[in-house]
């Protein structure tokens, strides 16, 4: 896909699950493992269905910052404990809005905890005795 996006100088392209399977000479099964990744957790591209009968899809380039990448990878890592997700967890925790959002929640909160701790501490060092 970057290849024939990136590579190329083009923000969409047209593709089959056959020709990115065999352009990565990689299984069926592995291709549509890596676009699930590529797309939905890191969401480096946004896939969409291509014309009726083509059996293609459509994927555009997502124009993510490297910071917003980097947070989207983190997500990924706190909810799979990887970066990249294995098939197995996939199924069974697909990457959705849904999820990344619940998982953003989890962490602010985490990291408010933190911050208070953090001044909690810090005032009993530096309160006056």
């Amino acid at each position: 896909m970057l290849r024939k996006t990136v590579g190329w100088d083009n923000e969409v392209e047209e593709l089959s699950l056959t020709a990115i399977q065999y352009g990565s000479a990689v299984s069926r099964h592995t291709a549509i493992h890596a676009i699930r990744v590529i797309c939905e957790c890191w969401g480096l591209f946004d896939k969409s269905r291509g014309q009726k009968g083509q059996g293609s899809s459509v994927y555009s380039i997502a124009g993510l910052s490297e910071d917003e990448f980097t947070d989207r990878c983190s997500l990924c890592y706190d909810i799979y404990g990887t970066c990249h997700p294995t098939a197995k967890q996939l199924r069974e925790r697909p990457c959705t809005p849904e999820l990344r959002m619940a998982q953003m929640a989890i962490n602010e909160a985490n990291d408010a905890k933190r911050h208070a701790e953090f001044l909690r501490r810090r005032g009993a060092i530096t309160a006056p005795q």
